[in-house]
C-alpha cells in the first residue's frame, strides 16, 4: 500500500528534498509545478528527482527508487519588428514573403487586433489608396513551440499624384524659348 512509502522531490541534486514536496505516507505524490521563476536566467535546464522510499521494512537499507525528469527552458522569440515601405497605387503591393524575410526561421501567426488567430495570410493589395492599415502577428519557433509577444506593423498605399498641365503653346523654329505650362500645384 502507499502507506508503506515516502515520496520526495529534489531539485538539481539529490541532497535536500524540496520544501513542502515530501509526502509520508505517500498516499499520492504532490504535483510538481514548475514556473519560469524556478529556472534562472543563466540556466536552460533543471533536473528534478523523485525519490520513493520503502518504509515497510525499517531494517532494510537503500530500499528506495529514484527517477528523474529534465525541464528545459526554451527562450521566447523576440517580439518581431516589421517595416514595410509605403507603396504607390500603381505599383506591386508588398507580399507576405517580405514580412517572412524579416523573421526568418520562425512561423508567422497572423492575428486580429484582439489577438485572435487568422488562418489565412493577409492581402496587402487590399489597402485602399491614400490609406494605412495595421496588421498584427506573432512568431513561433517550430522546434520549441515558443511564441513571441504580438506585434503590429502598418502598410500604407500612397495615392498617385494627379496633375493636369495646361497645353504647350505653339512656337516656331528659331524662337529663343518655348513657354512650358505651369502646374496647378506650383511646379
Amino acid at each position: 500500500s502507499y502507506a508503506d512509502y515516502t515520496f520526495h522531490w529534489y531539485e538539481n541534486q539529490k541532497t535536500t528534498p524540496m520544501t513542502d514536496m515530501s509526502v509520508s505516507p505517500a498516499a499520492q505524490a504532490k504535483e510538481l509545478v514548475i514556473t519560469n521563476d524556478n529556472i534562472s536566467n543563466t540556466a536552460t535546464e533543471v533536473w528534478y528527482y523523485a525519490q520513493t522510499v520503502d518504509n515497510f521494512d525499517p531494517t532494510a537499507t537503500n530500499c528506495q527508487n529514484w527517477d528523474a525528469v529534465k525541464v528545459i527552458l526554451h527562450p521566447k522569440p523576440a517580439k518581431p519588428s516589421i517595416t514595410i515601405p509605403n507603396f504607390c497605387a500603381n505599383t506591386t503591393a508588398p507580399t507576405v514573403a517580405e514580412v517572412q524575410s524579416q523573421v526568418q526561421g520562425y512561423t508567422i501567426n497572423w492575428l486580429t487586433a484582439d489577438s485572435s488567430v487568422i488562418t489565412t495570410d493577409p492581402d496587402f493589395s487590399s489597402v485602399g489608396a491614400g490609406t494605412t492599415e495595421t496588421f498584427y502577428l506573432n512568431i513561433a519557433d517550430a522546434t520549441t513551440g515558443c511564441v513571441s509577444d504580438s506585434a503590429s506593423f502598418t502598410v500604407t498605399m500612397d495615392t498617385i499624384p494627379s496633375e493636369v498641365l495646361a497645353p504647350i503653346l505653339d512656337f516656331c523654329e528659331g524662337d529663343a524659348t518655348a513657354a512650358l505650362p505651369t502646374s496647378a500645384k506650383g511646379y
